[in-house]
């Protein structure tokens, strides 16, 4: 996923296209269930991270 500006709905189209992705208009549909659940991962990860490094001080 990206999240990038790609010129405005015109442009991200044409790039969608281009690159044979979704597209997904997040003011019309949100963020795609997927994309929430990665974030939130994501988030843990970088969390167990500073505990780790602070841990290891």
């Amino acid at each position: 996923m990206d999240r990038r500006r790609a010129g405005g709905e015109a442009g991200a189209r044409r790039l969608s296209d281009r690159l044979q992705i979704p597209v997904y208009d997040v003011q019309k549909v949100g963020y795609p269930q997927r994309m929430r659940d990665y974030d939130a991962r994501r988030r843990i990860e970088r969390e167990r991270a500073v505990r780790r490094e602070l841990d290891d001080r």
